[in-house]
């Protein structure tokens, strides 16, 4: 994200308007957007990236890992693990009994459902989104 700010135009300009490093912006937009925190350090928000749709895909999956999709990357994550690792075992052992060990690793069949639930939800939101207000005057910019 700080390559980007420090390369894009429209990130360019929201640095110099608002007098910040690229590299130090990425890092407290990256924090505040795994804890759900709602914060920048930009005078206004997000309104310089309306456009700039990298940042706004980037900044989302950082809101869905640091909330609901966490426990759907972590099972990921230590099952690519354990297909990468000379010894698979103890990755196999997390896999099968993941609550013995870990609170926010769920079995297999609850990981699915998560994963469902969390993706129905999220194209309902985007579907009702676009729907309710496809004549909002205030969302023009977004054409």
């Amino acid at each position: 994200m700080g390559l980007h700010l420090s390369l894009s135009s429209k990130g360019k300009t929201a640095m110099q308007d608002n007098d910040a490093t690229p590299w130090s912006t990425a890092v407290f937009i990256s924090f505040c957007a795994i804890g759900n925190v709602g914060l920048t350090n930009l005078a206004n928000n997000f309104m310089p990236f309306a456009k700039d749709y990298w940042m706004l895909i980037h900044v989302s999956f950082l809101i869905a890992v640091g909330n609901t999709a966490f426990p759907i990357l972590l099972r990921l994550v230590v099952w690519a693990v354990s297909k990468v690792t000379r010894d698979p075992e103890p990755y196999y052992q997390l896999l099968d009994n993941p609550r013995l060990l870990y609170t926010h690793l769920f079995d297999a069949s609850q990981t699915r459902a998560l994963a469902g639930v969390w993706f129905a939800v999220t194209l309902a939101q985007f579907a009702l989104f676009g729907w309710l207000d496809w004549k909002n005057h205030e969302l023009v910019y977004l054409n």
